[in-house]
């Protein structure tokens, strides 16, 4: 693994936590509880930029994707702040493009309106990587008319 500076190590850090990490710690990743080993493992690679809980709640996001997209669990809840209180419940959308996921529900209102918008792959992890996904969102929606 490399220092983390950029969303690209992160992101190639991630693929190789995964190849080395057990089920149980991909779960704990899932669930974003008991995480102190991923966390032991992290910590040499986190930076000023990165820090570690920054970087855990990153990878729970690309799990929960990754989960979804390989069709490992129907749903994932997607914590989308970092003090773990607001979320959304992603499923994959089979129809027309396997690549998409929507927002099935969410505990912001304004989130799980549209629960059969389908999102790119692409596209969701580019909002959940943003620093305000709650509003990435938002404007997702204002830019397909769906949101008021």
């Amino acid at each position: 693994m490399e220092k983390i500076v950029s969303t690209r190590e992160l992101k190639k850090n991630f693929l190789e936590l995964c190849n080395e990490i057990s089920n149980d710690d991909s779960k704990a990743l899932l669930d974003l509880k008991n995480t102190e080993k991923i966390e032991f493992m992290l910590k040499p690679y986190c930076t000023e930029a990165y820090p570690i809980r920054k970087v855990l709640i990153l990878y729970h996001r690309y799990a929960c994707v990754a989960f979804i997209s390989a069709e490992f669990v129907k749903n994932a809840k997607v914590y989308i702040d970092e003090v773990l209180t607001k979320y959304i419940v992603l499923a994959l959308v089979n129809k027309p493009d396997p690549d998409e996921v929507s927002v099935v529900y969410s505990n912001v209102d304004a989130l799980s309106k549209f629960p059969t918008r389908a999102i790119s792959i692409k596209d969701i992890i580019e909002y959940l990587e943003s620093e305000n996904i709650e509003e990435s969102l938002r404007e997702f929606y204002k830019k397909k008319q769906l949101f008021f």
